[in-house]
């Protein structure tokens, strides 16, 4: 998908509501990235207000943490961490090829294999509820993640999922782009990165109801605007009692929750 097209597409998406939804909701960074789409250079996304305050840590510095604990891990992150260029994302000072969005995605899959004993190769087909613009699955495809893998998420963050992966070398025949899972199916790892902690309830129960995993990669806040997350995510523990589940601290107060089936080879 070239610029043009991903202009196009967007300002033709449905419905197209001129009331400005609430702040601090999807509802209004929905209405702003089609804004973004509009005005400004689409070649330069990574730089859009909307999306540096939903989902890009920037040089925070618990990157450099990260980014230490990656580079002393047995596994080999190096190559999987060279960040193509497009949407001119900030390179990380003390590492120019890569940013620290990238490594905060790879961190989470470091966090995943430590706890589960998982690598992203071994999972199978992998559905992602809330992909942001596609960074943790090419960095799974390059670590040598062949499954397919269901994005779910909304109609402009497909859009921007399908440029972003479209124009970076990913395998573009293994990603499904979808608005909801239609089906039950199994999954060998669902991933729900502070997504599932921010969406509707029904949004959420419409994703876990579908999603027959046999892990699970997930991060949320314990409370958001109003919601009890912790009693929430109990509740997808408690689903199966086949699955092992481990917790582990995330940044700013968040929470890692990991799962794997117990009958997982």
């Amino acid at each position: 998908m070239n610029a043009d097209e991903f202009k196009q597409r967007m300002a033709a998406l449905e419905p197209k509501n001129k009331t400005p939804a609430p702040t601090y909701t999807w509802e209004r960074h929905r209405q702003e990235i089609r804004s973004h789409c509009r005005r400004d250079d689409v070649m330069d996304f990574a730089n859009w207000s909307t999306m540096r305050a939903t989902m890009f840590v920037g040089n925070a510095p618990y990157i450099r943490d990260e980014f230490e604990a990656l580079d002393a891990s047995p596994l080999q992150w190096n190559d999987a961490l060279r960040e193509p260029r497009m949407g001119n994302p900030d390179p990380l000072p003390y590492a120019p090829h890569t940013s620290g969005n990238f490594v905060h995605q790879a961190y989470h899959l470091m966090r995943f294999w430590e706890a589960t004993g998982l690598q992203i190769r071994d999972v199978g087909d992998v559905a992602e509820f809330g992909g942001g613009y596609g960074s943790l699955a090419l960095i799974a495809q390059r670590l040598g993640h062949t499954g397919t893998w269901t994005f779910v998420d909304l109609p402009e963050m497909l859009l921007l999922l399908e440029f972003y992966l479209s124009n970076v070398g990913a395998d573009m025949g293994r990603f499904r782009f979808e608005l909801r899972l239609r089906k039950r199916a199994a999954y060998g790892l669902c991933v729900g990165l502070w997504s599932l902690s921010e969406a509707p309830l029904d949004d959420r129960e419409a994703f876990v109801r579908n999603a027959d995993a046999a892990a699970w990669l997930v991060s949320y806040q314990p409370r958001w605007h109003g919601v009890d997350n912790e009693e929430w995510f109990a509740r997808l523990r408690a689903r199966d009692d086949t699955m092992n589940w481990w917790d582990g601290k995330a940044v700013g107060g968040s929470v890692y929750l990991f799962g794997r089936r117990r009958d997982t080879a």
